[in-house]
């Protein structure tokens, strides 16, 4: 599977992951209503093409972040802040697993790279699931990651090694991440080499 469109599905979890962490308490509402546009942006740019569970979810979920931070004063921005992140991929990553039992949510994605004469095939379906699967597993890993530094940063404010916030916040997720990367590439290839 290509992951253009894969990836701007994923774009406003990496906006927030990312920059939601790092904006403090007075930019974190602004930057989870960018992370909702961002998943608006997904949705206009996949018309036609079925409707983009990701990014209908992701718009969702980061423009009501933003609203608790906008609205819920200095205690609404402390939890955007310190646990916005992992909430939101626990959220993302459950409704992907679950979607794993259903309509994979890489299927949209996928349908716009192969022929229709597909899409209801065995393999079709299987690698969608396997190819959601991985994602899955690895944005709820990510949400449990960010969960646990968001815990420490409030248990032990300044006080954590450097380390631990590098390895559990970071480099956990990347690895986790890396491996989805990897499972959707053989995918891709093992059907590529069916078809050939």
């Amino acid at each position: 599977m290509k992951g253009g469109k894969l990836v701007l599905a994923f774009a406003p979890l990496i906006i927030f992951s990312v920059a939601g962490h790092l904006a403090g308490p007075k930019l974190v509402g602004w930057t989870a209503l960018a992370s909702a546009a961002a998943g608006l942006l997904a949705i206009l740019l996949s018309r036609g093409q079925g409707v983009p569970l990701l990014s209908v979810a992701s718009t969702v979920i980061f423009a009501t972040l933003g609203g608790i931070a906008f609205l819920g004063g200095p205690g609404g921005e402390w939890f955007v802040v310190h646990f916005g992140s992992g909430v939101s991929a626990l959220l993302l990553g459950a409704l992907m697993y679950v979607s794993v039992y259903s309509t994979p949510f890489t299927t949209s994605y996928a349908k716009a790279m192969v022929d229709a004469s597909q899409w209801q095939s065995a393999t079709f379906r299987s690698l969608n699931r396997t190819i959601s699967r991985a994602w899955a597993v690895a944005v709820l890993g990510l949400g449990v990651c960010r969960v646990a530094t968001g815990v420490l940063e409030v248990v032990a404010p300044g006080r954590s090694p450097l380390l631990v916030h590098l390895v559990v916040g970071w480099l956990l997720p990347a690895g986790l991440i890396l491996v989805a990367v990897r499972t959707t590439r053989r995918a891709g290839q093992s059907t590529s080499a069916a078809h050939s």
